[in-house]
């Protein structure tokens, strides 16, 4: 007995460490959910409140998703049908859900990106106040690819993401290569692409007094063909498989800032974050 009396001081010692850890794990899983429940759930329910009593209202949201579901489908569904005629009304098409929603809620109108709000105004004026801004009140946003971590893996942090003082240094570091002098240095190029452009229409177009063209894709071309040129001294059938890895690297940035992130999915195995991880 007093040769086991030591072994058993030492499995109590073990089994108090075990439920020391189990304790810790248990007390840091609680905060996690709690901090959870205020972000996705108090929060947001906050902010709907303070804007309701502004007379601020919006369509109904869901708890962690907010809007985005009916956000994509609307929009696959503006896209998807085809054009009557041709005009410049097009922001039915290519933003559905803000002509319907501010029909439908007037404005200005919020709406949600999970728990996130997306307060849309409109007016010159107002437009005007939040532009030109310089105290800070009007912070920029995060509801992008600040907060969305596969959104920032894939375009990182650059200038239009960034806010305060990152965005101050980078806007210096970049605003050497577009002074006025510069840039016009670059328009004898640009105007050799263009006209490489229309000589080409002509070709294809030969003989024929109409044909049709995809404009978006010729100038898509056309714009990479000049950051190529003068950016790096090469055209844009050199960086074609770049560039077309890039068009795919937008695509699957804007899918992600479209969605909720769920904490911890970019690590599910889906197809598309396979492509995102490779």
């Amino acid at each position: 007995e007093g040769s086991q009396t030591p072994f058993r001081i030492a499995k109590l010692q073990a089994m108090g460490a075990v439920a020391a850890l189990l304790l810790a794990g248990l007390l840091a899983a609680l905060t996690y959910v709690l901090r959870l429940v205020h972000s996705i759930l108090w929060v947001p329910h906050r902010l709907e409140r303070r804007l309701r009593r502004q007379g601020i209202r919006g369509p109904p949201r869901s708890l962690l998703s907010g809007n985005a579901a009916e956000y994509v489908a609307m929009t696959k569904a503006a896209q998807s049908a085809p054009l009557a005629s041709f005009h410049h009304g097009f922001i039915g098409r290519a933003a559905p859900q803000y002509r319907e929603w501010a029909a439908r809620y007037g404005r200005p109108f919020v709406f949600w990106f999970g728990p996130r709000p997306r307060l849309v105004v409109s007016g010159p004026e107002v437009a005007k106040a939040v532009l030109t801004d310089s105290t800070g009140a009007f912070e920029k946003g995060t509801t992008g690819s600040g907060n969305n971590p596969q959104a920032r893996q894939l375009i990182g942090e650059g200038l239009v993401g960034l806010t305060g003082e990152k965005w101050a240094h980078h806007r210096r570091v970049i605003s050497p290569a577009f002074n006025m002098e510069r840039v016009k240095g670059w328009i004898p190029e640009m105007s050799a692409i263009a006209s490489s452009m229309l000589d080409k229409w002509e070709v294809q177009g030969g003989t024929h007094t109409e044909f049709e063209i995809d404009a978006s894709k010729e100038f898509q071309t056309f714009s990479s063909d000049v950051i190529s040129r003068v950016a790096f001294g090469s055209s844009y059938e050199e960086g074609k498989r770049v560039f077309q890895l890039q068009e795919e690297q937008i695509k699957l940035a804007l899918l992600a800032m479209r969605t909720f992130y769920f904490p911890g999915f970019r690590f599910v195995p889906t197809k598309k974050n396979r492509r995102r991880h490779s």
